[in-house]
């Protein structure tokens, strides 16, 4: 179970650092490329869609010429209208007729994409002028279902198109698909409409135009009227049967992806306001996602294969690590039953074997450092026992003292110099023997170190002056208890005792920084410069030697309690003084 939990562990590990950074890459370069193939599509085909658009409309403009050429001659329109409401016509007439034939034969035997044109005014014989018959009677003309739409199109409508087949024969079925688009006539000053021009646009040649647009195999280029019915394609798909037509016209947006027949398609639209046309362009979503589409498979099939040679490595390496585990641990287990190891690794390219090997010395020096602190710990209890001793010893001398006090006080009846001493002396005891806790306020510190100075002021007959220098801030920092006494006791008995005349012992605890800085200078004897080095030497040591006991154990429950950067400083000059200073943390 374990070497299992070990195995999934180191897959994980050996197959993270190889995956990320290829399914990363991989997921950008697809999501690029598809940002860059979706604005691309949208450019190309909004740009196809106008190009289209302007053709076509420009073929559906000639409507608009032919109107303009009659418009610009009322009298041939005057003449036009009497030849067709006339029951006979003679040479002079029938001369008219060609003459405003050509006005129509012109641009219908030029442009290749007309395939005929009607003009038509209301007379009583059927008659309509055209490009293919010229003059006739609509009950003789193969055409005349366009005719509807002069009586039944809506009076407001000057301009609209009409899909149509026309069939020239009776036996032709099929017949020929055109695009009708009508312009009516209206009479002179009136809206009342009296004609109409009927231009007939070749189907088959405009979809033969829209097939030769340079667009990708599958794409498909729609026009559809203004009911939604088309027109005009570059191609006959399947897919087009089953689009939906009018959704796609109706919708808002000009970039619609659509499925069909399970199937996504990109559409983009285009309308033309003049003639009420629409213009779309279809393809496959597929077709266009080629290449990200191709990058995604080459990323899936990169980390399938990833995945695999992972796997392999790391059974194969997990096999060889899971031995050299077990003949760790059963090496260990022999260092601990004390069998003899050596030569347990043969090979000396075995970089597990002399890992084990540092093992086994840290494993030796744990034991080592578990005897010494069970060493340190059995003396920590013995001294707690000698403290516990110890403690019958100060109720005795507070009894004694409190004796004293009484006994000086009666020689005076007042408190005097003695019962000063006791007091201070009391203090002192107190101080020193009833320790709850190791740390005090620099104030209560401050007290204590000044109860200290005024005895040795009485023995020393006022040999010496303290000047204290102190910022009222640091008064409620914390410090260890006796850190200035043993100092100061230091100062009196090796430098002012020996030193003849009067000395000056000056104390300043100041802020420095994020520490509190203790500085204690006395103009006394100092200490000759080999002493200086013997004594600073001392209390680098791990166990000081016995001897100035005093200034060694403060140094050493300094380094203790606050870290090897609050020992303590001793500079000195002989014959000049002495400095000691320390630090402690600011809290």
């Amino acid at each position: 179970m374990k070497s299992s939990r070990l195995f999934i562990k180191n897959v994980i590990v050996f197959l993270i650092p190889v995956l990320l950074p290829v399914i990363v890459l991989g997921s950008v370069s697809i999501l690029i490329t598809k940002q860059y193939v979706y604005e691309n599509i949208k450019h190309n085909n909004n740009n196809i869609l106008k190009q289209e658009k302007g053709n076509i409309e420009l073929i559906f403009n000639e409507i608009d010429s032919l109107y303009i050429n009659f418009s610009t001659n009322p009298e041939i329109i005057v003449e036009l209208k009497k030849i067709l409401r006339k029951p006979l016509l003679n040479r002079e007439e029938y001369q008219m007729v060609q003459t405003i034939r050509k006005f129509i034969d012109a641009p219908a035997n030029a442009k290749p994409y007309i395939n005929s044109i009607y003009v038509f005014f209301e007379n009583d014989h059927g008659r309509i002028l055209t490009t293919t018959e010229g003059l006739i009677s609509n009950y003789d003309y193969y055409d005349m279902e366009w005719k509807k739409q002069f009586y039944e199109m809506d009076n407001s409508k000057n301009t609209w198109l009409e899909n149509r087949t026309i069939k020239p024969y009776s036996f032709d079925k099929k017949g020929k698909r055109v695009v009708t688009v009508y312009r009516t006539i209206n009479a002179y000053g009136s809206k009342k409409r009296e004609g109409m021009i009927v231009l007939n646009i070749d189907t088959d040649y405009i979809d033969n135009l829209l097939n030769k647009l340079d667009v990708i195999p599958e794409q498909c280029i729609l026009v559809t009227d203004e009911n939604n019915n088309v027109i005009f394609k570059n191609k006959d798909l399947p897919y087009l049967k089953s689009m939906k037509i009018d959704q796609i016209i109706n919708s808002n947006d000009e970039y619609i992806i659509q499925d069909i027949e399970n199937e996504k398609y990109i559409i983009s639209k285009l309308k033309s306001n003049q003639y009420g046309c629409n213009f779309l362009s279809i393809v496959p979503e597929k077709k266009l996602y080629k290449i990200p589409n191709l990058l995604t498979k080459i990323v899936t099939y990169i980390l399938v294969f990833l995945i695999i040679i992972g796997i392999t490595f790391t059974y194969y390496f997990m096999r060889k690590r899971i031995k050299r585990l077990r003949n760790i641990v059963r090496l260990l287990d022999y260092a601990e039953q004390g069998v003899n190891i050596s030569g347990f690794f043969q090979d000396p390219k075995d970089e597990y074997g002399y890992i084990t090997n540092k093992i086994i010395e840290t494993n030796l020096l744990q034991r080592y450092f578990k005897v010494q602190l069970s060493e340190r710990k059995y003396k920590q209890k013995t001294l707690e026992l000698l403290a516990m001793n110890s403690q019958i010893n100060p109720h005795f001398l507070y009894n004694t003292l409190e004796t004293i006090y009484w006994k000086a006080f009666e020689f005076t009846k007042k408190p005097n110099k003695i019962t000063d001493m006791i007091e201070d002396l009391s203090d002192i005891l107190k101080y020193s023997l009833h320790a709850e806790k190791e740390q005090v306020t620099i104030k209560e510190e401050i007290e204590n170190t000044k109860s200290y100075i005024k005895l040795q002021k009485v023995r020393y007959l006022d040999k010496f002056q303290v000047i204290w220098e102190y910022d009222e801030e640091i008064l409620e920092n914390k410090i260890i208890r006796l850190a200035l006494q043993p100092i100061i006791e230091n100062s009196i008995y090796h430098g002012i005792k020996e030193k003849e005349g009067n000395s000056e012992i000056r104390i300043r605890i100041h802020r420095e920084g994020e520490y509190i800085k203790f500085q204690i200078m006395d103009n006394g004897l100092g200490i000759k410069k080999n002493r200086l080095i013997e004594i600073r030497e001392k209390l680098e040591m791990e166990d000081p030697p016995k001897g100035h006991i005093g200034i060694l154990n403060t140094n050493k429950r300094l380094s203790l309690m606050y870290g090897i950067e609050s020992k303590l400083y001793i500079d000195s000059e002989y014959q000049e003084g002495t400095t000691v200073h320390f630090s402690v943390p600011k809290e």
